[in-house]
């Protein structure tokens, strides 16, 4: 009888072994998973800061297009209206001034109302201390 013991014995053994070696087999297929996913979600991580950037990029640029856009309409409406963006009506009245011209000279050269050269002649005579 020792001998069917010694067998069983070695049989269970065996199957011990093989149960390790299939647990142990497992555990690196277990392991080289937790391995590709962490690779891919490292690389979802990489994908998605991208996208976040190129989407902050292209907020950015839309923003600089929205304020081109206001801009362009903006200079539109006061080259409507007479206003340029950058005209210094009465820097322009000055110059006119120290060219001797008349009133009537200026209203017809700088497109503007009576009014608004007699207004800043006014102010510029004060400022000048003849008023």
């Amino acid at each position: 009888m020792s001998s069917t013991n010694e067998k069983t014995h070695v049989s269970q053994k065996s199957e011990i072994e093989v149960l390790r070696e299939k647990l142990a087999k497992k555990e690196a297929e277990m392991q080289a998973q937790k391995d590709a996913l962490k690779a891919k979600m490292s690389e979802l991580r990489e994908q998605a800061k991208a996208l976040k950037e190129e989407e902050r990029r292209a907020k950015a640029e839309l923003k600089v297009q929205e304020a081109k856009e206001r801009a362009k309409k903006l200079a539109k409406a006061l080259k409507s209206q007479g206003q340029g963006s950058k005209r210094n009506l009465t820097e322009e009245v000055r110059q006119a001034m120290l060219e001797g011209k008349t009133i009537d000279q200026m209203v017809e050269e700088l497109g503007v109302e009576r009014k608004a050269i007699l207004d800043r002649r006014w102010l510029i005579e004060k400022k000048a201390g003849l008023r």
